[in-house]
Formats: C-alpha cells, structure tokens, sequence
C-alpha cells in the first residue's frame, strides 16, 4: 500500500506561507476568475517550471517506483499559484480579480517553499490534498458515476483538465474500484482507500489545514457580502440596542486609544457610536481579517472625515502593534471566529496594564427542538447524522468555557452577562445568505461536505424555508440567541 511521509512540518509551513490548493479553500463558486494574461502567464510558467524541476530523481522521491502521470507536475504547479493568487486578492484587495502582481506573488510564494522543501514535497502535499478531495467525495456518495468524477463535477468543479490520470492511479495503488451499477461505470472507495483517508484526515486536522480552510471561506464570504447592515437590521432588530448596551458595558473613555476588533465594515465603529465616544481627541484602530469589509469602512470613515480613526486589515491571533498599545480592546460578534486562546493572549499583549479589555458574542445554542427550526435545517443535522455526529459542527462555544479562556489569559476582574439576542427567520433568502454566507454558521458543518453535496444543501435550505414560512406564522419563527458580554482587566 502506498503511503505518503509524514508532511506535517512542511504541510504546517505551505499553510504558514499563504500557500492555497484549491479554490475550495477560499470559497469560490465563481467561473472565469483570470483574464487571458494572468491564465497564459500561470500556464507558461508552469509548464516552464515544471520542465525543469520534474525529474526523474524527483518523480522517485515523490512516488517512488510507481507510475505518475506527466503532466501532474504542471497541474499541481499551475493549480497552486492559480488558488494562492485568488486567495491573495481576497486577503489583500478584498475582491474577487486576479491582477498580474498576485499571479507572480504566489508564483513566489511557490518557488521559495520549493527552494526551501524541494519539489517532490510540493508534488506530494499537492497529491494528498487533492486524493482527499477525491476519496472525501467517494466515501460521502458511496460511488460517484465515472464521467463525474473524472470531470470533478461533483467534487471538484474547478479543474480544467481530465481527472482520469488520478482515477487510475488510485486504481492501480488499490485505493479505488471501478464498477458496473446500473448500466454504468462508477467509481468506489475501497476498504484501503478508507484507510488512507483517516490517515490524510488525521494529518490535515492536526496540521491546521481543516482549520484554515474554514477561515478561508468565512474570510472570501465576508468579502463578497455586501448587504451586512441592511441584513443585520431585518435579522436582527435589537442590533442597535445591543450597540449601545455593549457600549455602556464596556465602559470605553473619551479620549483614549482604543482597539476595535473584527470591525467589520464599521458598523459598530460608526453607525454604533464606537468613534463619537472616544472623540476627535482619542484614537481607535479597529481591524478585521477581510479586505472587503475594511474597504467598506474606510469608504464610511472618509465620508465622516473621522480622521481619529483608523483601518488595519489585521487578525486578532496576530495584531500588528506594540506591547502595551492600548487603553482599551473591545469588539462585536469577533471572538468566536478566532483562535480563542492565541487572541486572548495576543490582546493582552497590546493592551496597557489596568486596560479594559471588553467582548460581546454568541455562545453554544442547541435550537434543534424548535419545530419551525428542525423542519427548516434538518438537511444539516442530517450531514452530521451522517457521520455518525449528534449534531452539526459549530464554532460556538459554552460560556463558562470563554469566560474561563479570558482567566488563562491573564485578564483580572472578569464579569460578564449573559441574555438572549432575538433573531429573526422571516426571508428565507437573507436567512441563508445570512447564516451560510455571512456570520456562517454552518460553515464548519457544510465543510465536511464534498462541494455539490454543499451546493445542494444550500439550495435545498433556501427552497426548505419558503416552505417554512408558509406554515409556520412569523410569531413563530423567532428565536433567542444566547450571547454574553464579557469586560475584563489586565492587571496592573
């Protein structure tokens, strides 16, 4: 049975460096994402890169003795720099478009780890990836007609090119099977090839590549939502309420330096009062991951001329200021997308001693005994059913267990509040494009799913609550969320 070394180290640094495998990765359904440029430009190179580096040496460390594909060298090459390009003008510009400067940024990025790794360890992550991608997708549908899976139809809709060669490596090594069912080929996943899915699934879960991969796809959906505000008042009527509430909980001073996290597109900063509290003579600097967001602020903050107030495309697990930076740290609706521990840690860092360090956030909600609510969702507890999990995956976690990540952090004098935040089921449009494209709330769970399995889940969702709202009165289709503010010091 062939195996791939253990490729947790360089896995952990192709992460680290911004490296992306697939457009899956950055949550993008979007066809046609280059111009003719940029395409001929990453093709030419990868072939070039490809005739130089894919040697026979190479091939052998990489596979050993077995038979590889020749073109598998230019694919991985070319499929890498084309996901890391996508992914850079997400995290950089916010925005869908490539532009030439990132297709030769990720080429950078790719033959620097190259340099530093070798190629054949390129070849074999790029291998493994994408024979999980596969094996993932044959597992979850049990066969997968022959047609669709050499065209990635059902798994991976991106490629441009025939998956045959994959088909019949896995074949040869044992891994897949291919079978008559009902007048057609398909192919399915062998005992084997299980084996060696747990194992790949082992790796990328204790390397982080799971992990990132949700962060990708919340990071390009919050760029592409441009409806944020208008969304959050209709799904949310107490957002403004609550605003003021954390505002006055926090208990942030005029006139003092303060950092904002998971600003988002200000709507706390500006429309929330954040900025006219601290005042001309403060100052804020408020940050979010997503380019998109921080360029629909920034539009905001010139048009008030808030020059006090400045935007940092920043993570709250590493925040580009100086120890002891701030008076006080506060956020909506961030924490719970991060790395609680890591960014406990890091806002402790930058804020000054005796600072104020303040938080509001949903926490673990278990809905699935309200009627209109399982009747509407119950395709995702059936993906979660399906892998033998009671319920789906989620990113929320139990209060007392942040309030508990707040005291491991070194924070002083923690008290919180917890209350039930209503929200509202009444459009089911907005309330997909809400919870799967925007706070994403089902994204852990719709991750674990091949992509058409997701696509149609989320189709499925959409049409499943019209249905909803037809039977259901608005009344009905309320729910409290629970959240909790918390405010806390750094010791002096």
């Amino acid at each position: 049975m062939f195996a791939f070394p253990d490729l947790s180290i360089p896995l952990r640094e192709f992460l680290q460096r911004g490296l992306v495998i697939s457009p899956w990765l950055v949550g993008l359904d979007i066809p046609n994402r280059f111009d003719v440029e940029i395409f001929e430009f990453l093709d030419s190179e990868s072939r070039s890169f490809a005739a130089v580096y894919w040697t026979d040496e190479e091939r052998i460390r990489a596979f050993q003795d077995l038979p590889v594909a020749d073109r598998l060298a230019r694919t991985a090459i070319y499929e890498i720099t084309a996901s890391t390009a996508v992914s850079l003008a997400h995290q950089w510009l916010g925005q869908v478009a490539v532009t030439l400067d990132l297709a030769r940024k990720a080429f950078e990025l790719m033959e620097q780890f190259v340099s530093d790794y070798g190629f054949a360890t390129l070849i074999q992550i790029y291998s493994m990836v994408t024979s999980y991608e596969n094996q993932h997708a044959l597992e979850y549908y049990g066969c997968i007609p022959e047609r669709d899976f050499v065209t990635g139809a059902w798994h991976r809709p991106w490629v441009d090119y025939s998956l045959s060669d994959e088909l019949l490596f896995g074949v040869f090594v044992g891994n897949y099977q291919i079978v008559m069912k009902e007048g057609k080929r398909c192919v399915l996943i062998t005992n084997q090839g299980r084996s060696m899915l747990r194992m790949t699934e082992k790796i990328l879960e204790e390397t982080g590549y799971l992990a990132t991969r949700i962060r990708q796809i919340h990071i390009s959906r919050f760029n592409l939502y441009f409806d944020y505000d208008k969304v959050a008042q209709e799904i949310w009527p107490d957002f403004a309420n609550l605003r003021q509430r954390f505002l006055d909980f926090a208990h942030v001073l005029p006139r003092t330096t303060v950092l904002e996290l998971g600003c988002a597109d200000g709507i706390f900063t500006f429309e929330g009062g954040l900025a006219k509290q601290i005042g001309p003579e403060g100052q804020l600097f408020a940050i979010d991951p997503s380019s998109g967001m921080i360029a629909r602020a920034e539009t905001k903050r010139q048009r008030l001329s808030a020059n006090w107030v400045s935007f940092v495309k920043a993570s709250a697990e590493q925040l580009p200021f100086a120890d002891h930076t701030f008076d006080a740290a506060i956020g909506i609706g961030f924490l719970h997308f991060t790395d609680m521990p890591v960014a406990l840690k890091e806002i402790y860092r930058v804020t000054r001693a005796g600072g104020v360090v303040a938080s509001v956030h949903p926490t673990y909600f278990n809905p699935w005994d309200v009627p209109f609510f399982r009747e509407w969702f119950e395709p995702v507890l059936c993906s979660a059913e399906k892998r033998s999990e009671k319920f789906p995956r989620s990113y929320l976690e139990q209060p007392d267990i942040i309030i508990e990540r707040f005291l491991n952090a070194g924070f002083v004098h923690v008290e919180w509040v917890n209350y039930g935040f209503p929200t509202r089921f009444f459009d089911p449009v907005k309330v997909i494009e809400n919870f799967i494209f925007g706070v994403g709330w089902f994204q852990e769970e719709l991750a674990t799913l091949p992509w058409k399995a997701r696509q149609d889940l989320i189709l499925e969702l959409k049409e499943r609550g019209r249905r909803v709202c037809e039977q259901f009165p608005e009344e009905v289709r309320l729910l409290f969320f629970p959240n909790q503010m918390v405010r806390a010091k750094k010791p002096l």
